[in-house]
């Protein structure tokens, strides 16, 4: 090989073709040199060989080194004739800045000798015998990274043309980043590069097969690069390219990374861009990677290229689970515009597409709705509009209409529209935006139920709900980061129906667990309750608070009043507190009527009161306490009980009773002993209904005044429910009780019995009675006074 020669050789070979200061000497040159040939062409001789080896071969590859603008090794050489030259083993060696090389087995070089005879000029054309390439793309996404140059239009030798004959080779790209991709290899290399238009463009023209494990496929290119702008025009045919491939070596605004391609297209590219597209492709089973898209579209179909625009015309496409036949155009310019009719598909597989799987709340049923992709190549939009074609069920809810407007990119996904229809009544709708982007994943939802069944869908969720809530309305706000659960939160607002009125929360907050709401109750009939009032109509609010992480009588709190309005009375319980699973109020009782407070009772009057109250969520008498004091106005008079005490399930009081008709307390009492009773006792018991009468201990006195006289009750005792006392009478006449007796009654009677069997055949009595008239009418008072308690 010839790979020795000093620059000063090359030089003085190279200005015995260049100089024409001396014409004569040029022109013996030349016909020196052409004897050379035309003795090649009659067999050669070895002093021939060593000329044309010594003369042309440096300017030959001068030649290359100049135009190609890299260093150029040529072989030995092996041969030459009258229009041709061989070399061997040649080399295209790197530079500095392009790791580009090749080597080929030889190198030929062919001209017509004629045609310098004729007009003084050599064109040789150059073919690359067997060469193989590594061919590297810049990290500036360029090809050629070391650019031809303009030979000397004053050479008497013209490069023609380069020839590439059974070549292979290694091609890398780079990925966006700057990163080299997986070779590429092919091999069957042929075609032919020409310099033209005074070397300013460069025509070419290869062809060539894949040699890839999973690729066979092969690829005609034919075009033109102009050096002065850098751009491109490729007539491009190929079959069963690898669509992967495709997408390394051509700047697509969109990536390839699947699938088989043909193709028959004329592409310009301009600055490293693609500028024009005609003719078809027919792609089978490719995948498209579109920058801002959680899933590749997989496309089956054939494509039409015009101009800027890919039209699709009803091809199959695939957008992660979501599969439809799309119309449609992508514009290099404007970017997507692409619709699509989706098939019938499970909604869990939407879910799946945008990479939103619900982890805790299970979503079975069919959707089907249209799919649009629209906006710029690097951040199109996806528009997904789903209707259900069966019945869905969200958690344990079945819907049976669900509409979904999704809006879909890069960024974010937004509910432009969600609206539910509950089987068992009522309507949810919704909007709101998620963040996908990784550096901010935050969302915020809003939701709103209207008129939603309580009972219904308590009973999905095996929750007992009263009868008396009817129905809520609720609007909620969602929001957190995707990445942090803990940063959840939520606020809203709840309106239930609840007994002919309405319990509002408002302010409702959530976030971390700890929660708190506004509750304001108007209107609510209590008829609906299980209470011992009758026809009372309460109103309040409360403020409250608690933590879902905590046990209920651990956290909750509140503050708040209720005011039950019974007929033209009021019970207000003020100043309630609610802490650490206690409770405390102050409880006003103002006119309110006693049967609406006790309806089993025959009593009527009204009450007043006020008393402190307090206990715990524990639901047992045993554990309220309370104090104050109360008065109930009733029979023309006042029953009053002071120092009114309450304590782990017992009682005690005070009672003064002021001018109490006795029969307005019960029906039982003999007319000729109805009068006005005024008492003074003190009592304790306990609050179990079962034992209330048996447990009442106490003492005291009572006086009932008739209308003429009184009985007076004196040493009143009152022990496990038994009492005992002394009956007085005063100056009683004896025709109140009979109208055929004359004169007083006066004298003392022990009385005994039960507070639960107050009726004469239980009652025990003995003592000493004193009749003005004598004797002789005892048995017939004793008589009259027992037959009428007894039909009392």
């Amino acid at each position: 090989m010839i790979r020795n020669r000093s620059p000063k050789q090359r030089e003085n070979n190279l200005q015995c073709l260049h100089k024409r200061d001396s014409k004569r000497r040029h022109h013996s040159f030349i016909g020196w040199s052409i004897s050379v040939v035309l003795l090649g062409l009659a067999g050669g001789t070895l002093g021939g060989g060593f000329l044309v080896q010594r003369n042309l071969t440096p300017v030959v590859e001068e030649q290359l080194r100049t135009f190609l603008n890299r260093p150029v090794e040529l072989g030995e050489l092996e041969g030459f004739s009258f229009n041709y030259i061989r070399f061997g083993q040649t080399e295209l060696l790197t530079t500095p800045t392009d790791p580009a090389n090749v080597s080929m087995s030889g190198l030929k070089i062919a001209y017509n000798p004629l045609k310098y005879i004729i007009d003084r000029k050599l064109e040789i054309e150059v073919i690359a015998i067997e060469p193989s390439a590594y061919i590297e793309q810049g990290k500036d996404g360029n090809w050629l990274l070391t650019q031809f140059n303009t030979l000397n239009p004053n050479s008497p030798i013209r490069l023609k043309n380069l020839g590439i004959q059974k070549g292979e080779a290694i091609i890398v790209s780079r990925s966006k980043d700057g990163e080299k991709e997986t070779p590429i290899n092919i091999e069957n290399l042929s075609g032919i590069i020409q310099p033209i238009n005074n070397n300013s463009e460069i025509k070419f023209q290869v062809k060539s097969n894949f040699v890839n494990s999973d690729n066979k496929g092969n690829f005609n290119i034919a075009g033109i690069f102009n050096q002065e702008n850098r751009s491109t025009n490729l007539l491009i045919r190929g079959h069963q390219l690898n669509a992967e491939i495709i997408s390394q070596v051509l700047p697509l605004p969109i990536e390839l990374e699947a699938g088989k391609i043909d193709a028959n297209l004329e592409v310009s590219l301009a600055n490293k861009k693609l500028t024009n597209f005609q003719g078809i492709a027919k792609l089978t089973h490719v995948d498209t990677n579109v920058e801002g898209l959680p899933q590749r579209l997989k496309t089956h179909g054939q494509l039409q290229f015009k101009g800027k625009k890919i039209n699709f015309d009803e091809v199959i496409t695939q957008f992660g689970e979501i599969r439809g036949v799309v119309k449609g155009y992508l514009d290099l310019d404007k970017g997507f515009n692409l619709s699509a009719k989706t098939q019938v598909i499970p909604i869990r597989n939407i879910f799946k597409t945008i990479k939103q799987e619900p982890k805790t709340i299970p979503i079975i049923g069919k959707v089907q709705g249209n799919l649009k992709i629209i906006g710029s190549l690097n951040n199109p939009d996806v528009l997904i509009a789903l209707n259900n074609k069966d019945t869905i069920k969200i958690d344990r809810v079945d819907f049976q209409n669900i509409k979904t407007h999704l809006t879909l990119n890069k960024k974010q996904i937004k509910i432009n529209q969600f609206e539910a229809i509950p089987t068992v009544g009522g309507e949810v709708i919704g909007k709101g935006n998620i963040n996908i982007s990784p550096s901010s994943p935050l969302y915020s939802i809003n939701l709103e139920g209207k008129s939603l069944p309580t009972a219904s869908l308590g009973n999905l969720y095996k929750t007992h709900i009263p009868n008396y809530i009817k129905q809520v309305s609720t609007q909620v706000n969602l929001s957190g980061n995707l990445k942090e659960p803990e940063s959840f939160k939520a606020i809203g607002k709840a309106n239930f129906q609840v007994a002919e009125g309405t319990v509002k929360a408002e302010h409702i907050t959530y976030a971390n667990g700890n929660w708190q709401s506004n509750i304001l109750a108007l209107g609510i009939n209590l008829d609906s309750f299980d209470l011992p009032l009758n026809k009372g109509i309460l109103q309040g609010s409360f403020q409250a608070s608690g933590n879902i992480r905590k046990p209920i009588k651990e956290s909750l709190k509140g503050i708040g009043e209720l005011k039950i309005k019974v007929d033209n009375g009021w019970i207000n319980a003020q100043n309630i507190q609610l802490s650490q699973g206690n409770w405390q109020a102050n409880l006003q009782v103002n006119n309110a009527n006693i049967n609406q407070l006790l309806p089993k009772t025959d009593l009527e009057g009204k009450i007043q009161g006020s008393l402190y109250i307090a206990g715990d969520l524990n639901p047992n008498l045993n554990n309220i306490q309370a104090k104050g004091q109360g008065s109930l106005t009733v029979g023309g008079g006042q029953i009053v009980a002071n120092n009114l005490f309450l304590s782990e399930g017992k009682w005690s009081s005070e009672i003064i009773g002021k001018n109490v008709n006795v029969n307005s307390l019960t029906n039982k009492v003999p007319e000729q002993l109805a009068g006005k009773l005024n008492s003074n006792l003190t009592l304790v018991g306990n609050v179990s209904p079962e034992t209330f009468l048996e447990s009442i201990e106490g003492k005291g006195n009572a006086k009932l005044m008739l209308s003429q006289g009184t009985i007076a009750a004196k040493d009143l005792t009152i022990t496990q429910g038994n009492f005992n006392t002394t009956l007085i009478p005063e100056a009683i006449p004896l025709k109140v009780i009979a109208s055929q007796l004359t004169g007083n009654l006066s004298g003392n009677l022990e009385i005994a019995g039960k507070l639960n069997k107050i009726s004469p055949e239980y009652l025990q009595a003995k003592g000493n009675l004193q009749f003005s008239q004598g004797l002789p009418y005892i048995n017939r008072f004793l008589t009259q006074l027992y037959n009428g308690m007894d039909n009392a």
